[in-house]
């Protein structure tokens, strides 16, 4: 699964996407245990990869300005 989401920038820096993709996740694998997830973020955005790498999510591919990350 292709992990793609975005928090509107009034409620940026509040730690939101980290709740959001974990919950997400969380109801998903409830459904789909065996489920594997990839995301993409830019590599200048650093609250995204901060969040998926809290995640534990990891980088699997370097797409220039664009870093491919995963987790299983």
């Amino acid at each position: 699964y292709l992990l793609s989401y975005g928090i509107d920038s009034v409620f940026r820096g509040q730690g939101l996407g980290k709740s959001v993709v974990s919950l997400g996740l969380k109801v998903h694998k409830a459904q789909a245990p065996n489920a594997k997830y990839k995301a993409m973020a830019k590599r200048s955005n650093f609250a995204s990869t901060r969040t998926l790498e809290s995640l534990s999510f990891r980088e699997v591919e370097n797409h220039g300005d664009f870093i491919e990350y995963e987790l299983k």
